[in-house]
């Protein structure tokens, strides 16, 4: 039987040529996850070429929940795109202070092994990107 996991992790060689990881899985035993995500947000024209966007966001992620506020600041030479850049930080999650099960790389035979529970502390994310958005 195949276990479907879910999750964050990290593999890499030492410099002996040994593998290692670490794999947290955020659920086990899913061949499929949902997520949604709703908020409201003030939209300004600053001048003819210039907007500034702000919105606040909150979202069910499947095996957590989030808060988070996003800024925008866009320029739109003309009636038909825009490019924006934005950053989204989180202020609330329900995953700090959840235990979550977590999975390593067994140094002899190089099978991934169960090692126990992890738990998250001060969970946050943060993302800054850009946006090129295309009117029709």
């Amino acid at each position: 039987m195949e276990l479907l996991v879910y999750g964050n992790g990290i593999t890499g060689v030492d410099e002996f040529g040994n593998e290692g990881g670490l794999f947290i899985a955020y659920d086990d035993d899913v061949d499929r996850t949902y997520f949604f995500e709703g908020g409201l947000g003030v939209f300004s024209v600053l001048d003819e070429d210039w907007t500034l966007n702000i919105e606040a966001l909150v979202g069910n992620y499947d095996w957590h929940n989030q808060a988070s506020i996003k800024g925008a600041f866009g320029w739109q030479p003309n009636d038909w795109f825009a490019l924006n850049l934005y950053v989204k930080t989180s202020f609330y999650d329900s995953a700090d202070g959840q235990k979550l099960d977590y999975y390593g790389i067994d140094a002899l035979s190089g099978d991934w092994e169960y090692m126990g529970k992890t738990k998250l502390d001060k969970y946050r994310e943060m993302s800054i990107g850009g946006q090129v958005i295309f009117y029709f």
